[in-house]
């Protein structure tokens, strides 16, 4: 009908559309007359929307978390975005009011994290006030940011929806840097890193990422998105093993001993999708172990 209203979800979405392409004509004018002002607008454009759609904060912090190398100004990528995580955090508390307070059992694994972190830098840097890289003030910074990733995957997922986000997120970061990571390998380098700056805090993102990765494969309903995720977990497994991360093997043959021992039920749909993963985690960890 002509004459009719759009409402609900396709409404929103045509003015998502509408603003894309508004935004993108606006950086267009912007990069024609300078290249600084298109990169401010599309630096100012990013948290604006995150203050409008807050949901979506989550995967955004984890691109950050998997693109660490990546710095401007000599500040890496995670402590741009710290600030500016917690400024959207405070405005949805402020807008939404209080979140609903942790299950005891979420503070205690808070606690004995920040007791863990305080502990471990005064163990291992000499006590001091520099914020230089080795400092105490660095690295008392380096938790408070830790805290500020923390706080916002706490409050702003709150449904399945945000939850199967960032696992959709979580496996295309790990498995597409993981193909990163390969080619690295195969093209000579001594270790692959992709984007993380350092072999072993690759291996042990990759590690973290592959139970994620691995329920997301499990969860998916059609026989090929299935196959695509599970190849994704392959890569994955095979990009630790390309890291030559000592570390980074011992956790993941941890990890894999929690997937193999567990119930089914726990992260499975049934018994024969267990066994399928753990296939695939062997012929990736197979595959990358011979050419390693």
């Amino acid at each position: 009908m002509s004459g009719a209203v759009l409402h609900g979800p396709r409404a929103r979405n045509l003015g998502w559309l509408g603003a894309a392409l508004l935004l993108g004509a606006a950086i267009g004018v912007a990069a024609a007359a300078s290249p600084l002002a298109a990169v401010g607008l599309i630096a100012l454009a990013g948290p604006a929307a995150l203050l409008l759609r807050p949901e979506w904060l989550p995967p955004v912090l984890m691109v950050t978390v998997f693109a660490e190398s990546l710095a401007i100004g000599g500040l890496t990528i995670s402590r741009l975005s710290g600030p500016l995580a917690l400024a959207i955090v405070l405005f949805h508390v402020a807008r939404r009011g209080t979140p609903p307070f942790p299950h005891r059992s979420v503070l205690w694994a808070v606690a004995a994290y920040v007791g863990w972190a305080v502990a471990s830098a005064i163990w291992t840097v000499n006590v001091d006030d520099s914020f230089a890289e080795g400092g105490t003030g660095f690295a008392l910074a380096s938790l408070f940011l830790s805290l500020t990733y923390m706080a916002a995957f706490a409050i702003l997922i709150d449904s399945r929806q945000d939850l199967k986000r960032l696992g959709v997120v979580v496996w295309l970061l790990a498995s597409g840097l993981g193909c990163v990571a390969i080619g690295q390998y195969l093209s000579g380098a001594e270790r692959s890193l992709a984007y993380a700056g350092d072999a072993n805090f690759f291996a042990a993102l990759q590690v973290l990422a592959l139970p994620v990765c691995t329920v997301v494969a499990a969860q998916a309903r059609a026989g090929s998105r299935r196959l695509i995720a599970y190849l994704g977990v392959a890569v994955v497994v095979g990009s630790v093993l390309t890291s030559l991360s000592r570390g980074g093997l011992l956790a993941l043959f941890g990890v894999v001993a929690l997937l193999a021992f567990q119930p089914a039920r726990v992260m499975f749909r049934s018994r024969a999708q267990k066994r399928v993963a753990l296939v695939v985690v062997a012929l990736g960890a197979g595959v990358l172990l011979y050419a390693a």
